[in-house]
């Protein structure tokens, strides 16, 4: 093959990696009743929570009582909730919900409770014997094992519990 001057070698393709997609934390879309606001309950009230995670994540749901602030009174209200990546690898929208009563959470006997729920891209810490777990009950409580960024909603329960 001969070169000759202004020939024009055709260039193959360049082949690049695209770049990778920022991880951002999941977020809550809407919450009922209205994240912020006091409750009322004569027995019991419900709570839910709509969320989403723009990178189609798997995600975790904890539910706490008695936080914020935390005391030693502060728990979790249920068993953690995962739900898995979406088969479609898009992001979906996820309702939550709890039901809070004073006789099927162990909620303090006051007649207000602070009532919290955490939506993680990452698990919620659940084994204190995992030497990577903090010894604070704070972060324990509401950490994800990851300490990434998680969407958090509050509510005020008024619920005599006696």
């Amino acid at each position: 093959m001969t070169l000759c001057a202004g020939c024009v070698l055709p260039v193959g393709p360049r082949f690049e990696d695209p770049a990778p997609v920022e991880n951002v934390p999941p977020f809550i879309k809407s919450t009922m009743p209205v994240q912020g606001s006091t409750v009322t309950g004569t027995s019991s009230a419900q709570f839910s929570v709509t969320f989403t995670d723009l990178n189609a994540d798997a995600l975790h749901v904890r539910w706490v009582g008695e936080y914020p602030p935390y005391t030693s009174s502060s728990h979790v209200l249920q068993s953690d909730q995962d739900y898995p990546v979406p088969l479609n690898r898009q992001p979906v929208d996820t309702l939550n919900m709890i039901t809070v009563s004073c006789v099927l959470n162990p909620l303090a006997l006051t007649n207000q409770h602070a009532i919290a729920v955490f939506i993680s891209d990452q698990p919620f810490w659940t084994d204190p014997s995992d030497p990577d777990a903090p010894t604070d009950p704070e972060q324990f409580l509401t950490q994800n094992t990851a300490k990434s960024v998680t969407a958090e909603a509050n509510w005020l329960l008024n619920l005599p519990c006696h």
